[in-house]
Order: C-alpha cells, then structure tokens, then sequence
C-alpha cells in the first residue's frame, strides 16, 4: 500500500470527537474524564499527543463516551432496589424520664431488631426509632414493639408507630413555625392514631393566648411560649389524650424526618 492510500493516524480519524473539555484520547474512541484535552492550533489532534491506556484499566463509570466502531457505549444499570415497605418511626412514652423506665438505647434497637425489622437507628435517649419494614403486612407494629419490651426488657411503656411520609408531613405542614421563636417550646404532640387526634379538635374554641394550638393531619401542634413545665395548654392536651400520645419538640421531629429521607434514599441504592 503506498503512502497515498495509507489511513491517517487514529487520533487525526477521531479529530471530531476530542472537543475542548472532554478527556484525551484513548484509543478506539473511547473517552476518559482522567484529563482534559486541550485546543490545538491546527484544529485536529496530533498522533501521539493522548497517551493511550486501553479502556479495560478504567473502572466502566469513568470510561464513557464514544464507544469502539460497532460496539455500544457503556451505560450503567438502573440502582437496584431494595425490598422494604417502608420507613417507619415509633415514639416511646415517658422513658429515661428520671430513675424510671430507664431503657438504653442499645437493647431498645436489639429489640426493634429481633422483630425482624431492619436498617434499626435511634435518636437521643427519649426513645425514638426509625427502621425499615420488610414486610407488606406487618401486623400492629406498635402492639409488637410494646409487647416485645415488656418482655425482653420488663419496661411498660405506650408506643406510637407513624409512617415515614406521616413524619415528614408533619415537619413541612408546621403551621406554627412563623411564631415560635423557642424550637424547645414548639411540641408536636403525636396520639396513637386518628381518633385520638379528633378528640383534640374541641381545644380549638378555646382561647389560649399567649399559647397557640394547631391540629394536622396527623399531628397537633404546641406552642408554648412561657415553657412546657407550666404550660396550661400542655396540661389540658395531656389530660385529654391520658397514655395515647407522645409529645416531641420541633428540633426532635425535624431531625426524624432528615432520618426518614435518608432512610428513603438508602432503600433505592
């Protein structure tokens, strides 16, 4: 074959495919971000100028771009997704209050986790577990988890079981958060489900300024600007729930709802 009919250099072939930008060359017209190629006068690239290394030292998600003639570019698989129904977040009452119903926080996930549910994580010592359900029909997991530490620890305590979704809701639906300056002094207070919520709904016509009452969907809202301890408005909502609700602060709740979403993201890794 003489000179006329010799191909050009691989490198001058794929000039259109080495843009300013794009990593060098390595041959094949495979593309690395590893170092970008630079603009050369002449337009073209020169063989010779992009070191090769061959496209099977890279790892398949650096090596993208322009595939060798015929042969498809790399394209990673969909993230595959975990089998789990769903986050939940269950709300101890009245633990590690004083020398009573003292649970560490260690056995109390040793023991969400000997229920079969998974992905087990705490926050601070006031007994509040985010974990993941692997089941589509999980029974009552509220009676599951009391029953579960009456036995295993000998603690008696009221358990509250709200979905992922119900937690953040209740963060972004805050109807008070305009006017609570204090996020210790702003309460969610959770009941153990919907009718105990309603029962709520009769506070409203009072007036308990400069108190303030909100009810949610899921949740009731209190804002307390003298503090809890002697907050009449907490008074009155505690007296009329009894045992069948757990009362958070806006700091607490809103750190959950950041573990729910992680807990979300981490189930379709």
């Amino acid at each position: 074959m003489d000179s006329a009919q010799t191909p050009p250099p691989l490198a001058s072939r794929n000039q259109d495919r080495c843009r300013p930008g794009l990593a060098g060359d390595l041959g094949g017209g495979v593309l690395s971000r590893s170092r970008p190629c630079a603009p050369h006068p002449s337009g073209a690239c020169r063989a010779g100028e992009h070191p090769g290394r061959a496209a099977s030292d890279l790892r398949p998600d650096v090596a993208v771009g322009l595939a060798p003639l015929g042969v498809p570019a790399y394209r990673p698989p969909p993230p595959a997704v975990r089998a789990v129904s769903g986050t939940r977040v269950a709300l101890l009452r009245g633990i590690n209050v004083g020398k009573a119903k003292r649970i560490p926080m260690a056995e109390l996930r040793r023991v969400v986790e000997s229920l079969g549910f998974t992905d087990v994580r705490t926050l601070l010592n006031s007994g509040n577990v985010v974990f993941s359900v692997p089941e589509k029909n999980p029974g009552d997991i509220a009676s599951r988890i009391q029953t579960a530490i009456r036995d295993q620890l000998g603690v008696t305590t009221r358990v509250t079981v709200l979905e992922g979704k119900e937690v953040t809701a209740a963060v972004r639906e805050n109807p008070l958060s305009s006017v609570a300056v204090n996020p210790s002094r702003l309460l969610f207070m959770v009941p153990t489900d919907l009718a105990a919520l309603a029962e709520l709904k009769p506070l409203l016509a009072k007036r308990w300024a400069p108190e303030s009452l909100a009810i949610g969907s899921r949740v009731a809202y209190l804002w307390c600007p003298g503090g809890v301890t002697d907050s009449t408005l907490l008074a009155a909502v505690t007296r009329n729930l009894g045992e069948r609700g757990t009362a958070r602060n806006v700091t607490t709740m809103t750190k959950l709802a950041a573990m729910v979403e992680a807990s979300s993201r981490g189930s379709q890794a």
